[in-house]
C-alpha cells in the first residue's frame, strides 16, 4: 500500500469515528513520511497532541513543532483551545484536521499567523508527493509570515539545523582526542556555534566523551581570573561538582568567553 493510499484510509477510518488508537497509527504514519518524532504526546479530548521536528527544512522554529491531530467534530473548540496554551502560543504549530467539518471550526479559534490548520484534503496531499518535507516546507511558506520564518540572526546562536561548513574544525575536534584547542577569532564568527555543534555531535553519536563535556559560559568566570584559580578555590558550587567529577572519570571543559 502507498504512502497516500494508507493516509487516506486512515483519514476515512477517523472521518467515521474518532478513535485515539486510529489517530496514534495516523501519528506514526506522519512521523514515518513527514516529520521526525519528539516525545511529548498528550491526549485530548477531541484530539492527539504531538511533537515533531523538521530538520532539513532550514526554517526558524521547525526543530520543536507542537502538532495537533484533531478528529472530534463536537470538541474542537475546547481541544484547539487546550492545545494553544502559553506552553504552545508563540511556537509555529500544526492543527491537522482528520476530517473537513473540523477544519473550520479550528480556524475559527486560531489568531496567530504562526498556527496553521492543515485540511484533511491537504493532509492526504502530503504523502503523495515525491518529497514530503520539501511539500509541507512549501506549504508552510505560503502560510506562515515569512518574518517568522527566517532562521538568520546574528545575535544568537544558530539552531542546529543552520548550521553548515567548518568540516575541517570540527573533524580536528572530533578525532583529536588527547589536544586542548583554543577556538579565537573576533566577535560574531561563529567561536560559540562551533563549540556547540561539536558537544552536540558528541551527544549525536553516542561518543563517551558527552557523558564528561560541560560548555561553561563566561558568566561563571570573574574578569581576568584564571580558569585554574577559579577551580583550585572552590567558590562556584558548579565547578566544585566539575573538579570531583573530573578526578573520578576525567573531564574536558568548552569554556565560552
Amino acid at each position: 500500500m502507498t504512502a497516500a493510499a494508507q493516509a487516506e484510509q486512515l483519514l476515512a477510518a477517523l472521518w467515521r469515528s474518532w478513535d485515539a488508537s486510529t489517530g496514534l497509527e495516523m501519528i506514526r504514519w506522519w512521523h514515518s513520511h513527514v516529520g521526525r518524532p519528539l516525545p511529548g504526546t498528550k491526549y485530548h479530548e477531541g484530539g492527539v497532541e504531538f511533537r515533531t521536528a523538521f530538520p532539513e527544512s532550514r526554517l526558524h522554529g521547525v526543530l520543536d513543532v507542537p502538532c495537533l491531530l484533531l478528529g472530534d467534530r463536537k470538541a474542537v473548540a475546547r481541544t484547539v483551545d487546550e492545545f494553544l496554551t502559553v506552553e504552545n502560543r508563540d511556537k509555529i504549530c500544526l492543527i491537522l484536521c482528520a476530517t473537513d467539518q473540523t477544519v473550520e471550526a479550528a480556524r475559527a479559534r486560531v489568531k496567530d499567523p504562526r498556527h496553521v490548520v492543515i485540511s484533511s484534503e491537504m493532509l492526504a496531499t502530503i504523502p503523495a508527493s515525491a518529497d514530503p518535507q520539501r511539500t509541507l516546507r512549501s506549504f508552510l511558506l505560503r502560510s506562515v509570515p515569512r518574518r517568522s520564518l527566517i532562521p538568520y540572526n546574528y545575535l544568537l546562536t544558530p539552531e542546529p539545523n543552520m548550521f553548515f561548513g567548518r568540516d575541517f574544525e570540527l573533524d580536528k575536534l572530533m578525532e583529536d582526542r588527547d589536544t586542548s584547542y583554543a577556538i579565537v577569532g573576533p566577535g560574531k564568527i561563529g567561536k560559540t556555534t562551533l563549540a556547540i555543534e561539536y558537544r552536540r555531535r558528541l551527544l549525536q553519536k553516542g561518543d563517551p566523551r558527552s557523558q564528561a563535556c560541560f560548555l561553561v559560559d563566561k558568566s561563571l568566570f570573574k574578569l581576568r581570573t584564571s580558569i585554574g584559580r577559579l577551580l583550585e578555590s572552590g567558590r562556584n558550587p558548579r565547578l566544585k561538582r566539575a573538579c570531583q567529577f573530573s578526578k573520578r572519570r576525567g573531564m574536558f571543559l568548552l569554556a565560552d568567553w
